[in-house]
């Protein structure tokens, strides 16, 4: 995985409010990357 994107996308979600939904079906890169930045209720 490209630690670029990565990390793009760690910044530009950070102190987002809400959900979020990864509707690519792969091992989950994204998601276990990002939520970190989303809170879970």
């Amino acid at each position: 995985m490209n630690i670029q994107m990565l990390e793009w996308a760690l910044d530009v979600t950070k102190g987002s409010k809400g959900d979020l939904l990864e509707l690519y079906c792969g091992n989950g890169n994204f998601s276990l990357a990002l939520a970190r930045n989303f809170d879970r209720d």
